[in-house]
């Protein structure tokens, strides 16, 4: 047991240094579990078509994931129980970015959720966030054309403030527990 403790520790040590690493290749993915214990996990990846798979059950929590793309970043973000944060930022490279997704998900205790997504000259970029349960909090901005957001925050003491710069823009938002919204809308 603790062999196996030991080079758990050891092999998320490595996954760490790996993922400080920017991915230079296109079409890259980058795909990590983290279950129980300290967490924390930073994803950077430049280039078009990034994607990146995060999955964090219990422990501290914490993820920044920071990609930088033409088009087609991909960020899958499922955060489990106790401290949570995340922080994920999707920037077009010379703010021309388009079709950047993200779907994210916070459930149980403390949450918190940074999303930024920026294009100036960009369109096409999408969010859909889920936080359920505990202490919620989101901030989330978009910048560009044709964006869409989808924020669902039920049960927990929930808040929101949602920006979007640019035409053509969609918001949905359903709140149930402590709630508060803030929205933003310009052109």
């Amino acid at each position: 047991m603790m062999k196996r403790t030991h080079a758990m520790a050891m092999l998320s040590a490595l996954a760490a240094l790996t993922l400080a690493q920017p991915a230079r290749a296109d079409n890259s993915v980058v795909t990590v579990e983290q279950i129980g214990g300290p967490s924390t996990a930073t994803i950077t990846q430049n280039g078009p078509a990034k994607t990146a798979l995060l999955l964090q059950s219990g422990g501290g929590n914490l993820a920044t994931i920071s990609q930088t793309t033409v088009s087609g970043g991909y960020v899958d973000l499922n955060m489990t129980g106790v401290a949570n944060v995340a922080h994920v930022t999707q920037f077009g490279d010379l703010f021309n970015g388009s079709s950047n997704t993200a779907t994210l998900s916070q459930y149980g205790d403390r949450n918190t959720l940074d999303l930024v997504q920026e294009a100036w000259t960009g369109a096409g970029n999408s969010v859909t966030m889920h936080q359920s349960g505990n202490d919620n909090y989101s901030l989330l901005r978009q910048t560009g054309a044709d964006n869409d957001l989808s924020l669902t925050q039920d049960v927990g003491n929930n808040w929101a403030d949602i920006s979007q710069t640019g035409v053509n823009q969609s918001i949905a938002v359903t709140q149930a527990g402590g709630a508060s919204v803030t929205i933003s809308q310009t052109q």
